[in-house]
């Protein structure tokens, strides 16, 4: 029964592990996952079996949290809003803009 543990959610066997959410590809999962990590909640990331379908390989993804995760993982991935990108429109404060260093314009092409 050893072989059923999981080194990156401590004390987690695959009984008491929750799906929090399933991804259509691994790398959604793993974005995700991270976020979790970074938020102090261990997840790992389940890979499905893969399909060739119209000769492509589909592959889906699960991510997993311990079933005492499950409640705070749902809630802060349905509430999560990422910081915009620095350069991004979004952002929080104006940034300089890169300008000409001879003629200090902005319109650079």
């Amino acid at each position: 029964m050893g072989s059923d543990k999981l080194s990156g959610i401590r004390g987690c066997t695959m009984t008491n592990l929750r799906a929090v959410a399933t991804y259509p590809d691994s790398l959604a999962a793993a974005l995700d996952r991270k976020k979790l990590e970074d938020a102090g909640i261990p997840a790992e990331v389940f890979h499905h079996q893969q399909n060739e379908v119209a000769y492509t390989t589909v592959s889906s993804a699960s991510l997993m949290v311990a079933e005492t995760d499950l409640e705070r993982a749902t809630t802060f991935l349905n509430t999560y809003e990422p910081e915009p990108e620095p350069f991004s429109t979004d952002a929080p404060e104006p940034r300089p803009r890169i300008h000409c260093p001879e003629c200090d314009s902005q319109q650079i092409t």
